[in-house]
């Protein structure tokens, strides 16, 4: 009997993780995009813009910080170790793990807020040079492209020489909907360097609505990318 009874136990604990698919309607609502990424390139000479399919083009500086730092900490080794213990910590959550920790982050904000402003640090060549750009913007529920580039390529600005250009960069975070830090993505931590002054990165990537429900029924709303 007592047997019996652990078996019954164990398998009532034991949860299984189960999958659905459903449309999404609600297209009316914005999409918040939670950014961070390093470029090994001064910030005077980047601009960020989003444009969608609708042609709507915007310029979302205004939404977003770009601070300038020295190379070694945009790319050295202790950034990408932090990085690292952050990926590595909650890499096997599981659903109830996922929401829990999530949980945590409801009281503060719900978007990327750019660190307090401080003096940029002495570069003395523009080589040492990186910018961290960090922030939430909101965009339609339509397919679009977020441009990260230099001044007159593609957009307006004073033309950016070509001998200038590097857009080596390293993505500290990338994530949609509302923004919990404790959550891995599929690009956070990534980092590729660019051959040569002409080289371009392109990420094409699509969005899905995510809910999670664990056992006790509590929910969680985000998005998931690949």
């Amino acid at each position: 009997m007592l047997l019996m009874l652990l078996g019954e136990l164990h398998n009532y604990l034991k949860y299984e993780q189960v999958q659905t698919f459903s449309i999404d309607t609600n297209m009316s609502h914005p999409l918040q995009i939670n950014l961070g990424v390093f470029v090994a390139m001064p910030c005077a000479l980047i601009r960020v813009d989003v444009l969608d399919v609708s042609g709507t083009q915007r310029n979302v500086h205004s939404s977003i910080a770009l601070r300038t730092v020295h190379r070694e900490e945009a790319f050295g080794p202790k950034q990408q170790q932090q990085q690292q213990r952050r990926v590595n910590t909650i890499r096997d959550m599981h659903v109830h793990d996922i929401i829990a920790e999530a949980g945590q982050q409801r009281r503060g904000s719900r978007g990327r807020t750019p660190l307090p402003a401080r003096p940029a640090p002495m570069v003395d060549r523009i080589e040492d040079a990186a910018c961290h750009i960090e922030g939430s913007m909101m965009v339609g529920k339509v397919s679009g492209l977020l441009h990260i580039t230099a001044h007159g390529h593609g957009h307006g600005g004073a033309y950016v020489p070509q001998q200038m250009l590097n857009f080596t960069h390293h993505i500290d975070e990338l994530s949609f909907g509302a923004l919990y830090p404790n959550l891995v993505n599929p690009l956070d931590n990534t980092r590729h360097e660019a051959a040569d002054h002409h080289a371009a990165f392109s990420y094409f990537i699509s969005v899905v609505p995510t809910t999670y429900i664990d056992p006790g029924m509590r929910v969680l709303e985000t998005n998931q990318y690949q």
